[in-house]
């Protein structure tokens, strides 16, 4: 399966899905992405940078979507200030955000192409630590790397509601 019918597949499987669903597994990935971006978040952001990812953060669930759309606009105002810094932020820091992104405009809009989109920032981050070439891995064939393997089964199964 090649990169282009990978991500057909997780819209596929996001278009098909319930709303629940759809919510369990944005927030099921965006957990799984947390640590990573907290890490991240603790050498990479400025103490005010850490406050406001931090108030995100803990606000995706309970916060009003359109604050939790600010603050991260805010945050992303914020890091992109110096162009150097700005392209030299953690991966696994970027896509969380983006991630995030994602999931303020899934529960405004009720869109399923949100819910792709944060799915792929989740396999990104899994590519992140890949080696192109290893077991066969690459994007003409993504599913060779037993973690993109099993990424791709736990889209599908969540999605389903498994």
């Amino acid at each position: 399966m090649d990169y282009a019918e990978f991500e057909d597949a997780v819209k596929h499987f996001a278009s098909r899905a319930s709303d629940t669903a759809r919510r369990a597994f944005a927030l099921e990935t965006l957990a799984l992405m947390r640590p990573a971006a907290d890490a991240a978040s603790q050498h990479e952001h400025t103490p005010g940078e850490r406050a406001l990812f931090e108030a995100i953060t803990s606000g995706l669930v309970t916060s009003d979507p359109r604050e939790l759309q600010k603050a991260l606009a805010r945050l992303s105002d914020e890091m992109s200030g110096d162009d150097v810094r700005a392209i030299e932020f953690d991966g696994d820091l970027v896509e969380y955000m983006c991630a995030v992104d994602h999931w303020i405009a899934y529960i405004t809009t009720r869109d399923p192409v949100e819910i792709c989109g944060l799915a792929i920032n989740r396999v990104n981050c899994i590519d992140f630590g890949l080696e192109e070439g290893s077991d066969g891995y690459s994007i003409r064939n993504m599913l060779a790397a037993p973690e993109m393997d099993a990424e791709f089964q736990r889209i599908q199964a969540r999605l389903a509601g498994n």
